[in-house]
């Protein structure tokens, strides 16, 4: 069987008239390929929006400015449209009140080299205490124009008057000064420069020049879809003017080669799909693996730097202090010492519980860390936890089983279901019952609010929490809870109790 893809030589010995024809099918394959490629690659990764605002567009707020990239701090690119002013005059400048409302001299002169009317002066904004660039300062300034008057030709100013496009166009770029007599524009200059657009006397922006506004679109464009620019446009752009026609010498090559060139467009575009999103996917890893950093060093101090301070130190004074105590019986009653001793020895027993707890779900952001299990009678370790609860008496455990948990974690998850159970919950006898439902599931049971399978997925999600909620939280317990669960090898449910509540499963088995 002769190959699908024919030689040069075999090409060469074709007649001269279908040379050309397999030449000009090439040609016209390759410019398809690119047109179809091009085509669905701009639709795939969509239109580009350029951050500046078209031709037709006035909408620039002046005191934003337009970013200038490559100039120095808190330099600033003036460019007044004077068109549209009757009056006559001989210089355009910018004053303000940095300056002392200067005139046209110095610094604050601008000029119209090219004479389109757009007077143009690059000015650095200076403290006047500290000689340091004002950048992010709200700066007030206007333009002004001068000319010669009088026999004597005196040189007479005239700044800008904005107070009446203030009045009537409620114009941002116009803040009164003194509310009777003139108003500025307001200028946030940048680090990196800054450009500004205006029409003298009004609050409208100089419109882009179309051949400017091409060359920003054309820039942003290639920026953003750079596979398409380096890959596509390089040979797309000479093919397209030349091959444009001739698609019609050849119709029936051109429905042969459909299903190549459908091929060949998803196998580039599909290329500069998967070299974007890995790009992105590594960028997103190389941020998680910097913060991961801060989050092992945390780890590390709640494992073992704040050990010693709440297993020892605490410990060890508390038990000092009873045996003080002991000796002077008249003292602890006279001073009524029992309630606070007994209240410092259960805060610490439930700090302990709750450093055990972060202790073991810390010590999983190790790579590869498993969760370690014993096997626990899990009414017992529950009944424990709860003992130093002042919520212990409004929680009923029934009879459970005995399996491989991590019992400081477990008992943490199961805590906040308990608490959510009691703190969402508006009836006059709150109650939270943990007991099987079958042999697989452990049942969370509570007379509060209830809660649907499709509110716990959500409110699952870290940082999430019911809008128009009065108890405070921060959107995390629930997220943590279940993650541990789930390291355990359990999956949680939920469901709306006819009766009223909720009823949490854990499969457990």
């Amino acid at each position: 069987m002769p190959p699908l893809r024919p030689t040069l030589k075999q090409v060469r010995g074709l007649p001269r008239f279908h040379q050309v024809l397999f030449w000009l099918s090439s040609l016209m394959l390759v410019w398809q390929s690119l047109y179809l490629a091009r085509f669905f690659g701009t639709s795939l990764y969509g239109v580009v929006e350029v951050p500046v605002s078209p031709p037709t567009q006035c909408g620039i707020e002046s005191e934003q400015g337009v970013d200038a990239t490559g100039m120095d701090a808190g330099q600033v690119l003036f460019r007044v449209d004077m068109r549209c002013t009757r009056s006559r005059f001989d210089h355009v400048f910018v004053t303000s009140p940095i300056c002392g409302e200067c005139g046209p001299e110095g610094w604050n002169t601008l000029s119209d080299d090219d004479g389109d009317g757009i007077y143009e002066g690059l000015i650095t904004f200076e403290d006047v205490l500290t000689d340091k660039p004002l950048v992010g300062s709200g700066i007030l300034y206007r333009y002004g124009i001068s000319f010669r008057e009088g026999p004597d030709a005196i040189w007479v100013s005239y700044p800008e008057n904005l107070l009446a496009a203030q009045l009537l166009e409620e114009s941002s770029c116009a803040p009164s000064s003194d509310g009777m007599t003139y108003a500025y524009r307001v200028l946030v200059t940048d680090g990196d420069g800054t450009e500004v657009r205006d029409v003298f006397g009004t609050c409208s922006p100089v419109p882009i020049p179309d051949e400017e506004w091409e060359v920003i679109a054309r820039s942003e464009w290639e920026r953003e879809n750079r596979f398409l620019s380096q890959h596509i446009d390089s040979w797309w752009k000479p093919l397209s003017k030349v091959l444009l026609r001739l698609e019609v010498l050849d119709p029936i090559l051109s429905l042969t080669f459909c299903t190549l060139l459908y091929v060949y467009s998803v196998v580039v575009i599909g290329t500069g799909y998967v070299n974007r999103n890995e790009y992105a996917l590594k960028r997103a890893l190389d941020e998680a693996k910097h913060k991961n950093t801060y989050l092992e060093h945390a780890a590390k101090i709640l494992r073992h730097d704040m050990h010693s301070g709440i297993n020892t130190y605490i410990p060890r004074g508390i038990r000092s202090l009873e045996r003080r105590l002991n000796k002077d019986p008249e003292c602890v009653e006279k001073l009524r010492l029992d309630a606070p001793l007994r209240m410092l020895k259960e805060g610490l027993t439930h700090t302990q519980k709750v450093y055990a707890g972060v202790t073991e779900f810390t010590n999983l952001v190790k790579a590869g860390a498993e969760i370690a299990k014993e096997s626990h009678d899990l009414r017992q370790i529950l009944t424990k936890y709860l003992d130093t609860t002042s919520y212990k008496s409004e929680v009923v455990i029934g009879d459970l089983p005995t399996i491989d948990v991590n019992a400081p974690l477990f008992c943490t998850a199961i805590d906040n279901l308990i608490r959510n159970g009691l703190k969402y919950n508006d009836s006059d006898s709150k109650m939270v019952a943990l007991t099987m439902l079958d042999d697989d599931h452990l049942g969370v049971i509570d007379n509060g609010r209830g809660m649907t399978h499709e509110d716990f997925l959500e409110y699952s999600k870290p940082y999430t929490r019911k809008s128009g909620q009065k108890e405070n939280g921060t959107g995390l317990g629930l997220n943590i809870c279940i993650a541990i669960l789930h390291e355990h090898g359990f999956t949680v449910s939920a469901e709306v109790r006819s009766e009223g509540g909720t009823t949490i499963k854990v499969k457990i088995r």
